[in-house]
């Protein structure tokens, strides 16, 4: 962990270097709900993602908060922060290297910390339009968990991760995308985590746009007994690009 915090630091470095060759992309979401009078509710889904890219090799930082009260009592809070380093090896293959945290108490862990490895594959891609693509990963994922209930020790755990994700563009300005990331849990053949999201997105113009997403997250087994298997958040946000 240390090492890969370490050694992206460096390479960054590196390549900052040679910034007049590299490319910048950034990506941010901000969708928000308000409610007053009887009912006084607020929730906020904020996301940001930015890709480094140079030559073959691409750094990005990615984050997201969601929150969620109702009548000033806090019922939903999930966040997350995460770096990742992708590799073009050939054409359509490549390798990522991935460090991220979350946390949900919700859900029955104060944080996990992921570190991912594994290679990735380009499955489809039209070459008149780079928006139409489907696109695969399949690697290995050691997670260090801190549960909510203090009864419980900090956890490690290994799973296998595969993840495929595709998206259409169609009339122009409507963008469609799928993806679904599926975690078997090599410590236990009894437990599988299946995380999943579609969304829809009409442009206005070519750096904003409107998106409606549902993400949803299952666990046969979940963090804390009692605690439901299956969580889902439906969201509409405006996306800005550039």
């Amino acid at each position: 962990m240390k090492l890969f915090a370490a050694s992206t630091l460096i390479i960054t470095a590196l390549l900052l270097t040679h910034s007049s060759h590299a490319e910048w992309k950034h990506r941010g979401e901000l969708g928000a709900i308000v409610s007053s009078g009887n009912t006084e509710s607020i929730t906020i889904n904020a996301k940001e993602s930015t890709v480094f890219q140079f030559q073959k090799n691409a750094f990005k930082f990615s984050g997201r908060l969601f929150l969620g009260s109702l009548n000033e009592s806090l019922n939903a809070r999930q966040w997350s922060l995460g770096l990742r380093y992708d590799r073009d090896l050939f054409e359509r293959f490549g390798a990522y290297l991935g460090e991220a945290i979350e946390g949900d108490s919700f859900a029955g862990y104060s944080y996990r910390l992921n570190s991912d490895i594994g290679g990735k594959a380009t499955l489809f891609s039209d070459p008149s339009n780079s928006h139409n693509i489907i696109k695969s990963e399949l690697g290995y994922r050691y997670q260090l968990l801190r549960s909510t209930d203090e009864a419980l020790n900090l956890t490690a755990h290994s799973y296998l991760r595969g993840f495929i994700e595709g998206q259409i563009q169609f009339l122009g300005f409507h963008l469609f995308n799928a993806w679904i990331e599926l975690l078997p849990e090599l410590n236990s053949s009894q437990n599988i985590e299946i995380n999943f999201e579609t969304s829809f997105q009409v442009f206005f113009a070519n750096q904003l746009s409107l998106k409606l997403g549902f993400l949803g997250m299952y666990s046969e087994i979940p963090k804390i007994k009692n605690l439901k298997k299956f969580d889902s958040i439906y969201t509409t946000s405006l996306v800005a690009t550039f």
